[in-house]
């Protein structure tokens, strides 16, 4: 018999101890540039389908998706998270750099409005990282690490949607640079380069199943 997105949620479920009613499937793409990122939820209707079906379906629409190869994003659903999505909602990812450890980690996710401004979202980010209230920030896209790496300054002050800044999207950011001078990689965008120009390549995402299931997900591959 076909295998059926639901089929694939009960796996999840007895594998992982998720219920279903906590996951939240999205379709799992490699953008132009090589890096892979989620690239809309599954509807309702979607998620009745069987998987074949699915890649049939998703193949018309996203013509570079192989029908035989649809990869999943499951989100790990919690009281805050939105329940109904719309066209206007960006799932963007956190990776937090610490300049003193040059160390940078994944940190969270949250749900921007194309609409809204990274300014609005600096509290959470300051809550996050553990910062204090006032907290000065500089934050970047990561774009790409190949062939070259790629990360670009946030201006914090226009829209998500006039940066550009959406769907699947990854925000890494830290403490001012301009006190940490006396640092070998004070910004994330020195830290990159020097990280491509060592040829050892950070994940882009990394994302894994934890007991606090605030901020949990997991790429999976039917």
């Amino acid at each position: 018999s076909p295998v059926h997105v639901f089929s694939d949620k009960m796996e999840i479920a007895v594998e992982f101890s998720i219920p279903v009613q906590c996951q939240r499937l999205w379709l799992f793409c490699k953008r132009q540039n090589g890096t892979w990122r989620p690239v809309k939820p599954f509807s309702t209707e979607e998620n009745n389908l069987s998987m074949t079906s699915l890649g049939r379906l998703l193949s018309r629409t996203f013509l570079f998706l192989n029908p035989d190869g649809v990869k999943l994003f499951l989100e790990v659903l919690n009281d805050s998270s939105p329940k109904n999505l719309s066209n206007n909602d960006g799932l963007v990812f956190l990776k937090l750099y610490d300049p003193e450890q040059t160390q940078i980690r994944y940190i969270g996710m949250v749900f921007v409005k194309a609409s809204s401004r990274p300014s609005d979202i600096l509290p959470k980010l300051r809550s996050l990282a553990g910062f204090c209230a006032d907290e000065e920030m500089e934050l970047y896209e990561e774009i790409k690490f190949e062939p070259s790496a790629m990360c670009d300054a946030i201006d914090a002050n226009i829209t998500f949607s006039e940066s550009q800044i959406g769907q699947g999207d990854i925000i890494c950011y830290q403490k001012s640079s301009k006190s940490l001078s006396h640092h070998a990689y004070p910004s994330v965008q020195i830290f990159f380069n020097r990280i491509h120009d060592l040829k050892a390549v950070v994940p882009v995402l990394y994302f894994s199943i934890s007991e606090d299931l605030n901020s949990s997900s997991l790429l999976l591959v039917a």
